[in-house]
């Protein structure tokens, strides 16, 4: 990396198109996106009336085919079309950030009020890229506030029924061996990854 060497591209790139497919199987399997553009694509199918998870298989196999199908096509027409149009996409490198942002933010801007011909939707936007824009000079990750908002509403209502069937109590989370198992590995996660920022900056003081 760093060195001019080809390899030290081509290595990252197979890996970012690599994680596209592997993020799907949790998404599609259990309906637990691996990855923020999963995120993204497993709101959709909840718009269009899919639930991803084991049912999705049973019920409509012909999505998940045309799914993986048209993963392996967008590959072969990426491939193709970076052939030959290589040279021109590099030349995009030397337009000035400035200037593709503020195209990005037009469509942001006409997406968001296209959605539901709603200027509340705009502002909500707006107040979110400040969050965003807030986040990433802040050195937050992005990732996961966007499994949030995807998520949150999914939870809020696998929370409410499991509630129902519990009598309003909390116990069976903690007593029952899945649900026990899954809120420790919770645990040690965030205890993993408090553990690791803490031992970089850690570094970084002693430096």
């Amino acid at each position: 990396m760093g060195t001019g060497m080809p390899e030290g591209i081509i290595g990252p790139e197979c890996a970012n198109n690599a994680v596209t497919g592997g993020a799907l199987i949790p998404l599609l399997a259990l309906g637990i996106p691996g990855d923020p553009v999963t995120a993204i694509l497993l709101g959709a199918l909840m718009i269009k009336g899919l639930q991803p998870g084991p049912l999705l298989f049973e019920q409509q196999p012909v999505i998940v085919k045309e799914i993986y199908i048209s993963v392996i096509l967008s590959y072969v027409a990426i491939f193709i079309f970076s052939i030959f149009s290589i040279k021109i996409i590099a030349r995009l490198l030397n337009i000035k950030s400035s200037i593709l942002s503020t195209f990005v933010l037009v469509f942001c801007v006409i997406g968001s009020y296209a959605l539901n011909n709603s200027y509340f939707d705009v502002l909500v936007a707006i107040a979110f890229g400040l969050i965003g824009y807030w986040m990433r000079k802040e050195d937050f990750p992005l990732g996961p506030m966007t499994l949030a908002l995807v998520l949150g509403a999914m939870i809020e209502q696998k929370l409410g029924g499991a509630l129902k069937l519990s009598n309003g109590s909390i116990l069976p989370f903690f007593t029952r061996p899945v649900s026990l198992a899954l809120f420790v590995l919770t645990l040690l996660f965030i205890a993993y990854s408090v553990w690791g920022v803490l031992k970089v900056k850690k570094k970084q003081a002693a430096k």
